[in-house]
């Protein structure tokens, strides 16, 4: 029905036959769900809250990456909250994406200077490094040996196609990002 990132934990639909399929896929064409994820970043947002809607398209060079872009490209949107704030630089962030955009938070989070902490393909480099040597030489290790992006699919909610009723999916945290959090603490 729909997909996560490699390296992004969380909540899946499946759907167990072709009709729910078709009835799932209007439902995400239509924008009728909402979906949250919870994101660990390098940086801190200007607000609690901020509206993201930028484009976004495949880079020229590397096929396998996108940017935002000014032109061109496919309208994303994205919904970010601050949930915590760990030594003045690293965000705990929940990420409502309206779209469904391939890499979406990654590529809106980055745009901001707020890439997530484990991401290989998404980084800002000069300012991550910027960013660790202020931290204390713990939270450092633990940041940079975080072995994939710490972006986890935590909420997703919809009106059920067949009985019009209200699901909520909610996933806890998996340990590695729970652990993490902890050692930010």
């Amino acid at each position: 029905m729909h997909r996560l990132d490699v390296d992004t934990s969380g909540i899946i639909i499946i759907a167990k036959n072709k009709e729910i399929k078709i009835l799932f896929q209007n439902k995400f064409k239509n924008r009728e769900l909402e979906k949250n994820y919870l994101a660990f970043s390098y940086g801190v947002l200007d607000q609690n809250f901020i509206q993201i809607d930028k484009n976004i398209s495949r880079q020229k060079f590397q096929r396998t990456k996108f940017d935002t872009t000014e032109t061109g490209g496919k309208n994303a949107l994205t919904y970010v909250e601050n949930q915590k704030i760990f030594y003045g630089s690293i965000s705990k962030l929940n990420c409502q994406i309206i779209t469904g955009r391939t890499h979406q938070i990654r590529v809106h989070l980055l745009s901001l200077g707020l890439p997530i902490i484990g991401d290989k393909q998404y980084q800002l480099n000069k300012e991550q490094k910027f960013r660790l040597a202020n931290l204390p030489n713990n939270v450092r290790e633990t940041v940079t040996s975080f072995p994939r992006q710490a972006l986890h699919s935590h909420k997703l909610s919809f009106i059920h196609p067949k009985s019009q009723k209200e699901v909520k999916i909610t996933c806890d945290m998996p340990d590695d990002m729970k652990d993490l959090e902890q050692n930010l603490l």
